[in-house]
């Protein structure tokens, strides 16, 4: 997550499409033998990270729905099992849980660029004109989907902790360019990548 944050400089460039923007990383522990795992539990909800100093945000209806199906479709194409809560009774628990986390990120700021004179290689020759430096502001947001799998199977006792073996960040600008149709289909198609490039996820 600290990758999605630094390249954040790359985006006052926004002389590309808007999808150029869009990042998908994932990491995992090697210390975990996945064959250990294929049941999964995934809730109809997902959590929505903000400022409580702040308006709490509208839930994202569309956007939930477009993520919890998509990771769904992911698991159980790779070969998981589904648990619904009624799985669970007589304490019955899925191997994974998965958690997922969505918030966004104003961003803005200033970038400087010195003058330089006209000439060959920059160098100043009578006649040639000097040009000033100047400044760019730019501002924009940008969207984050974290989605962890959470061991059930071999919890910590000792520090009385649930470890995360698997998850993927996914990163992007928020536009309403093309319409929301086009940003849940940047969405599907980044949690499907992220499940593309876990190949160590699949059972069958």
């Amino acid at each position: 997550m600290v990758v999605l944050g630094l390249v954040a400089s790359c985006y006052p460039d926004i002389d590309r499409d808007v999808t150029d923007f869009d990042i998908v990383g994932t990491n995992y522990d090697p210390s975990k033998n996945f064959d250990d795992y294929t049941t999964f539990f995934i809730p109809d909800s997902i959590i929505i990270v903000f400022d409580s100093t702040k308006p709490s945000p509208d839930y994202p209806e569309d956007e939930a729905t477009v993520i919890i199906d998509g990771i769904r479709n992911n698991l159980i194409s790779l070969g998981w099992t589904e648990m619904l809560p009624a799985d669970t009774v007589g304490g019955n628990i899925p191997d994974v849980y998965i958690r997922t986390l969505v918030w966004t990120s104003d961003v803005s700021g200033v970038v400087y660029y010195g003058g330089y004179y006209g000439g060959w290689y920059g160098g100043y020759y009578p006649g040639y004109p000097y040009y000033g430096g100047g400044a760019s502001y730019y501002s924009y947001t940008t969207g984050t989907v974290l989605i962890d799998m959470i061991d059930l199977v071999h919890p910590d006792h000792v520090n009385e902790s649930l470890d995360i073996i698997w998850t993927a960040g996914l990163n992007g600008l928020v536009t309403s360019s093309g319409g929301s149709s086009s940003g849940l289909s940047r969405i599907e198609f980044s949690i499907n990548q992220a499940f593309s490039q876990s190949n160590y996820l699949k059972k069958n």
